[in-house]
């Protein structure tokens, strides 16, 4: 037993998990007011008719109505040496 619970930790370090876009949306997206509402209408139409998360269906709706922030040479740095 000892033997597979080590093999499942060793197989573990090798993996990278990958965080899908969707999910730092609200962090890397501007919204203005008329696309803030509309997010918020495509959210409640996507909650109340798909089986999607609402997380996920908020996420996407800011990912397809809102502007994606630019990074600056200091931000780019700033995320490569987190303190």
């Amino acid at each position: 037993m000892r033997k597979v619970v080590l093999l499942f930790m060793l197989a573990l370090v090798g993996c990278k998990v990958e965080v899908p876009e969707w999910s730092s949306a609200p962090e890397t997206h501007t919204c203005t007011v008329d696309q803030m509402t509309k997010v918020e209408k495509e959210t409640q139409f996507c909650a109340s008719n798909t089986s999607y998360s609402n997380s996920y269906c908020y996420n996407s709706a800011i990912m397809r109505n809102c502007t994606k922030q630019e990074k600056t040479p200091a931000t780019k740095q700033a995320s490569r040496n987190p303190s």
